[in-house]
């Protein structure tokens, strides 16, 4: 979901006559208000919370899907988690799908607007958390749904900190 503006809403509208069934109409300022709020919330909200396991286990592997959380504004199911990938000792990419449907997918008279969402990331929202003594986390790069993370030890060396250690991060 990328930044939107009202523009992007169709919006603003005008009303051409006034509503004569609130249940079945909407008034344009109502429309209008709802439509402002809606683009203000996709600017600065955490589009992704997610949470893996370091593993010890050698690189290339796949951190096991039940060592993953995530909390993403287009769900939290197994279907919304990251691919998390270690790719060298203390390196790991994680990777989303890079669309997603959102929920007017099968709602009736909607065929005209967009159904299906992209997934990009712009910036993380803070540094990694790290979740074991002297240890850190950095993420490298952000390419569109592929975040790449490095962690490191107390002494600075890239590290999977013996592996079973949570790394949390925050994306928008």
């Amino acid at each position: 979901m990328l930044p939107a503006t009202l523009s992007d809403y169709g919006a603003p509208y005008q009303d051409v006559r006034p509503v004569r069934d609130p249940t079945t109409q909407a008034a344009a300022e109502k429309y209008n208000r709802m439509a402002e709020d809606v683009a203000q919330a996709t600017r600065p909200i955490q589009r992704a919370a997610v949470s893996f396991l370091t593993t010890a286990t050698a690189a290339p592997t796949t951190v096991a899907a039940g060592n993953v959380t995530c909390f993403t504004v287009w769900g939290s199911g197994s279907a919304q988690k990251p691919v998390v990938t270690k790719t060298a000792t203390g390196a790991y990419t994680l990777t989303w799908t890079a669309t997603f449907d959102d929920g007017l997918v099968g709602v009736e008279n909607m065929e005209d607007v967009a159904e299906t969402e992209s997934v990009v990331f712009t910036m993380p929202v803070g540094a990694p958390n790290v979740r074991s003594a002297g240890a850190r986390a950095n993420i490298l790069t952000i390419a569109s749904n592929v975040v790449t993370v490095e962690v490191y030890d107390n002494t600075g060396a890239l590290s999977d900190i013996s592996g079973g250690v949570a790394i949390d991060l925050a994306l928008r």
